[in-house]
Parts: C-alpha cells; structure tokens; sequence
C-alpha cells in the first residue's frame, strides 16, 4: 500500500536541466513529484494514490513507481513496478498513458506496446541516438 503521510522511499531521478525540475519516483506514496531547482518547490506531476488508472495528474494510479526517464520530447517515462508495467507521462498536459505491459501480468513478453509484457522493471534509460528505452529488470 501506498502512505501519504511523507515520502519514505525515493526511486529513480529524471533530471531535466532544460526545465530546471528534478521528477522523483516516489516508491511508497504512489506518485511522481518533481522539484522545481530555481524556487525549492514540489508538485505532484502524476499520481496519488495505489493502483493503475490512465487519467491526468493528480487522478492518475501507480503501484510503486520505481524508474523514470525523459525522452527529450516532453515525455517521461515511468516504471510502475507494483503493476508490471510502463507509464508514459506526457509533460505539457500530465496525461498518464500505459506504454507497455499488462496490469499485474509478471513475465517478459516481446512484441508491439501495449501487449508487450515488461515484468517488473527496477531501471530505465533513454537512449537519444536511437530514441529508444532501455528497460531493466
């Protein structure tokens, strides 16, 4: 379960020196925060609670996100772990998308996002000469 009463585990960094934020994965509250440098404030990019819900910001459903990654076109990208899966945070609107996996379906399975199975990813890496993921396990 996920706790909200303050962040006691912090996952992967996604460091965006063009924006000057620093998105967080914060493993046990269920969310993604990123701090703003210049002004030393937080906010919630995505998530707040347990669970899997596509929506935007705040309405949308992790289970212990554990990795990020930005791809430099205004996404980042998240490793829900608790679900199986990976999360794609589009920046400019905070909409949270599946990218890949299957909700609570362990296993690797190769293939064309969504159906593609990830198993439960503890890293992630964005390969800008390829555009591509790295995807660790």
């Amino acid at each position: 379960m996920c706790a909200r009463e303050r962040s006691r585990s912090a996952g992967g960094l996604a460091p965006d020196a063009k924006a000057g934020k620093l998105p967080v994965a914060a493993r046990d509250d269920c969310l993604v925060p990123s701090f703003a440098l210049a002004t030393s404030t937080v906010k919630v990019v995505a998530g707040s609670a347990a669970g899997s819900l596509d929506a935007i910001g705040g309405a949308a459903r992790f289970h212990h996100p554990t990795a990020l990654a930005l791809d430099g076109l205004g996404n980042l990208y998240v490793a829900d772990t608790g679900n199986a899966t990976l999360r794609v945070v589009r920046l400019a609107t905070k909409q949270v998308d599946l990218s890949a996996g299957q909700v609570d379906q362990g296993g690797v399975l190769l293939g064309a996002a969504p159906a593609a199975r990830t198993g439960r990813l503890t890293g992630l890496a964005h390969v800008r000469k390829e555009n591509a993921l790295l995807l660790v396990r």
